[in-house]
C-alpha cells in the first residue's frame, strides 16, 4: 500500500503488474536479470534506490515494489498518462514503445495492442490487464 500512496499507482494495477511478473515470489530472478517481486533491472534498481534513499535491497518486498511503483510512474509520466502503453512499457521497455508507435497506427488503439511486435509484450499486456480488472473488481467489494 506505501508504494501505491508514494507512487500514485493504483494498488489494483501494482498488483496485477507483480501477479504477471513474479507470481508475488519474491526471490525470483528472471533469465535477463530482473530482480524480486516487480522484476526490477540491477542497474535500474542501483538508480531508484539512489532516488529514493533506500537500500539496494531488490528481493526485500516493500523496497522492490516501491521502487517498480515509481520506475512504472517515470513510464508513465513519459507516456502522456496512457496507462496501457505503460504496460507494455514496463515490459518491453520505453524505447520499443517509442518505436512501436513511430511506426504503428496508435489512433486505433485496440488494434494497436494486436499488432505490437513482440508476442511477449502484446501477451503480459493482456494478462495484467485482465488480471487488474479482477483486482479492481475485488478490491470494489471490500469497501
Amino acid at each position: 500500500l506505501n508504494a501505491s500512496a508514494k507512487s500514485g499507482i493504483e494498488i489494483e494495477l501494482l498488483y496485477a503488474i507483480v501477479r504477471e511478473e513474479s507470481k508475488f515470489d519474491k526471490n525470483v530472478i528472471s533469465s535477463a536479470g530482473a530482480m524480486g517481486i516487480a522484476q526490477i533491472m540491477p542497474e535500474d534498481f542501483k538508480r531508484w534506490s539512489r532516488k529514493l534513499n533506500v537500500p539496494y535491497k531488490p528481493f526485500d518486498i516493500r523496497i522492490n515494489l516501491l521502487v517498480g511503483a515509481m520506475h512504472f510512474k517515470e513510464f508513465l509520466e513519459k507516456l502522456n498518462y496512457d496507462i496501457s502503453l505503460t504496460i507494455c512499457a514496463y515490459n518491453a521497455g520505453i524505447n520499443a514503445v517509442n518505436n512501436w508507435l513511430k511506426i504503428l497506427d496508435y489512433s486505433d488503439s485496440d488494434l494497436f495492442f494486436e499488432i505490437i511486435p513482440y508476442r511477449e509484450t502484446r501477451n503480459y499486456y493482456r494478462r495484467v490487464m485482465r488480471s487488474y480488472i479482477v483486482y479492481k473488481f475485488l478490491f470494489s467489494r471490500k469497501t
